[in-house]
């Protein structure tokens, strides 16, 4: 696994080595060890997590609040989206600025989110299946949310002006 592409904050594109031959293709999607190398320090997963969505789903902006903060990696295993990562850290320059990455089933890139960011995504195929691994466990209690329509967001205004199709929960901002 290698990184492809730094980003600002700790964000990280990640690429696994793909083994080709005649059947198809083979790589790991996850090694902690070799993860913890790369990121230089200690990676846990706590928990492994599956959406399935159509086109122009719009999951998001989720995160979890102390003690129960996530890092995340995430994969596409079928399909295409745009990942978006919003920085919620109070301190940082880039606070409340929006992060854009392609993921997909055929660039294989796997993104580190760390913990000091908000996620979503959006479906650019017909569907798309996403993989999650995080590195605590979920908290009803220490969600947070930010609506991608929230004025404070430096979103692209190409996204937010499609049709987007949401859940009531993405529609609301509490953080």
């Amino acid at each position: 696994m290698n990184i492809v592409k730094n980003g600002p904050d700790g964000i990280k594109v990640l690429k696994p080595k793909l083994f080709k031959d005649n059947r198809g293709h083979f790589y790991e999607a996850l090694n902690l060890k070799k993860l913890s190398k790369i990121l230089k320090k200690k990676i846990t997963i706590k928990q492994s997590n599956v959406s399935f969505s159509k086109k122009n789903v719009f999951r998001g902006f989720h995160f979890q609040q102390y003690p129960f903060t996530q890092e995340k990696f995430i994969r596409v295993l079928n399909g295409k989206i745009l990942d978006i990562l919003i920085s919620i850290d109070k301190n940082s320059k880039n606070y409340l600025k929006a992060f854009y990455f392609e993921l997909s089933d055929k660039n294989k890139r796997i993104l580190y989110v760390p913990k000091k960011f908000a996620h979503g995504f959006l479906v650019l195929s017909k569907n798309a299946t996403i993989e999650y691994f995080v590195t605590n466990y979920y908290s009803k209690e220490n969600e947070r949310s930010i609506n991608i329509f929230d004025e404070r967001l430096k979103i692209n205004k190409k996204i937010t002006q499609k049709k987007l199709i949401m859940s009531a929960k993405d529609k609301t901002s509490n953080f």
